[in-house]
């Protein structure tokens, strides 16, 4: 009684420990247990962002109660925005890939002038050519029906000359960028002086992505 006591005393305290056998199974170090007599077997205390123990894993989630307003993926354990389309909203009833989307076809859109682009799971003007598009989307791509900033290389000025993902960028590699800003930031897909202090000289520092 005095163990059973004891582990849901610490189970109302949200601590929980990697073992073997039962995923609900509460297990500490020896050292940690103030309480002469008890015993577990020596184990990994789980912590955020993986505080529950799985077959032996230290995991995000067990159940959807675990992730306040996302669900639990059942194969990973981990919280998602959806598992099924039951999860998502009237705005984006489709589940895609744990994240709720507004349509997964053209038809999902119920308008024959939208269509669907499958890359965001949206609803966007449709397009027959690039005569049904402007703005910064001026090219339609004839597969998805729906305006983008580029199809190639050629569509893109002069200061973003790379297509990627439909969209003009400065680089994808520190190959497409020049001697003044050497280096490739592939988060902003833009060329800079220098990522990190080794990039600049010895006397140097690289500091928002300038030598200073």
């Amino acid at each position: 009684m005095k163990t059973l006591a004891r582990c849901c005393l610490l189970t109302l305290l949200g601590v929980a420990a990697c073992g073997n056998g039962d995923p609900n199974r509460i297990e500490l170090f020896e050292s940690e247990i103030s309480s002469p007599g008890i015993t577990c077997n020596p184990g990994v205390v789980c912590a955020v962002p993986t505080p529950y123990c799985y077959e032996s894993l230290c995991v995000a989630c067990l159940t959807d109660t675990n992730c306040g307003n996302k669900f639990c993926e059942p194969s990973s354990h981990t919280c998602v925005e959806c598992v099924t389309n039951g999860d998502c909203k009237n705005d984006k009833p489709y589940c895609q890939s744990n994240q709720c989307r507004q349509c997964l076809v053209a038809e999902n859109c119920g308008d024959p002038l939208l269509s669907c682009d499958t890359r965001e799971g949206k609803c966007v003007p449709a397009c027959a050519s690039d005569e049904d598009c402007s703005g910064p989307n001026p090219v339609c791509l004839p597969e998805l029906a729906v305006c983008a900033a580029c199809a190639g290389d050629a569509d893109c000025p002069m200061d973003r000359p790379h297509c990627d993902s439909n969209k003009c960028v400065a680089c994808r590699s520190d190959d497409e960028c020049d001697a003044a800003k050497p280096h490739c930031d592939l988060e902003k897909l833009e060329c800079v002086e220098c990522l990190a202090d080794d990039d600049c000289g010895a006397e140097s520092a690289c500091d928002m992505r300038k030598c200073l």
